[in-house]
This record gives structure tokens, C-alpha cells and sequence, in this order.
């Protein structure tokens, strides 16, 4: 479980141990953190107009959280203010630079752009072996950053975040 199996496999593997020991995947895993999860609506790049088409879409069947996937080829403010004023205030929008933001400077200065927006967070704006990077990022704004799982180690990743 601990290995190198893609986490879709693994999170179907804990389902499976969870359900037949008769036990929540959390138990197996560690405490207990919240109630609910985000589900959000997902969608790749694409031009602002297009976003709102989905953004709204999104809201109409339900969803409250929208990962978008931020490209340099269009302008995530553009694209964040224009869903932002397109659907109510409870929708949140996670951006996810795939690290395109490079630097934690430039991710602290979208941060701070976006601020008046729902952003719900940013997910993997640097490379994510930077550690040093992210507690940089921590440190110039109060933007929570997330990463994707696998690289670095998240233990070793949260001991040095924490």
C-alpha cells in the first residue's frame, strides 16, 4: 500500500480493505480530519468565456468547487474575475498550475491578486520537490497551497511544512 501503485489503485485497495473489515477508510489510515470532502467540477484550459459557460454549468447541477487548470497562454486573472462575477459567492475555484507559476515569487504575486476572489486553493504552483519554495510561499501569503501526491514524500513534505 505504501508503494509505488497509482493512488486511484490505492484508494480502491483501502475501499476494499475498509468495507470488508467493516471499518471507514480513515481508520486504516490515520484520524479522523473533517466530515465532508469538496467534490469539485474539473475542466482544462481554456479561455475565459469558455470557463464561464462551464463555471456556471457546474453551479447549476451542484458543485461548489471548480478546479481550474491555469495555463501562461491565457490570464488566470482575466479568467478568475470573469467566473467570479459569473456565479454566486459560494462557488470556490482551485487553481492548479501544474507548477507553470515556476517560482514562489511569482505564485505569492498571483496570490495576492486574486485574493478578492473564492479561491479555495492552489494547487502545485512550483515544482513540487521545492519544499523550501513552498515554506517561502507559506510565509508571503495566506493562500493554501496544496500538492499532488507522490513527489516529494508527502511525510517528509509535511514535516518540513508543519
Amino acid at each position: 500500500m505504501n508503494g509505488y501503485a497509482p493512488t486511484p489503485l490505492q484508494q480502491a485497495v483501502y475501499d476494499i480493505m475498509g468495507k470488508a473489515l467493516g471499518l471507514p477508510v480513515y481508520q486504516l489510515v490515520g484520524e479522523k480530519v473533517q466530515d465532508k470532502i469538496a467534490f469539485g467540477y474539473w475542466s482544462i484550459d481554456m479561455p475565459a468565456a469558455e470557463w464561464v459557460n462551464e463555471a456556471k454549468r457546474a453551479y447549476s447541477i451542484g458543485y461548489r468547487l471548480h478546479k481550474i487548470k491555469e495555463r501562461h497562454w491565457h490570464d488566470i486573472i482575466e479568467q478568475v474575475q470573469a467566473i467570479s462575477e459569473a456565479v454566486p459567492a459560494d462557488y470556490k475555484l482551485r487553481i492548479d498550475p501544474n507548477d507553470s507559476f515556476e517560482t514562489p515569487a511569482r505564485t505569492i504575486e498571483v496570490a495576492k491578486q486574486v485574493r478578492n476572489y473564492n479561491i479555495e486553493a492552489f494547487e502545485t504552483p512550483i515544482p513540487q520537490s521545492n519544499i523550501d519554495g513552498y515554506l517561502e510561499i507559506q510565509h508571503g501569503c495566506d493562500m493554501p497551497i496544496t500538492i499532488h501526491f507522490g513527489n516529494p514524500d508527502p511525510v517528509k513534505a509535511i514535516i518540513r511544512l508543519a
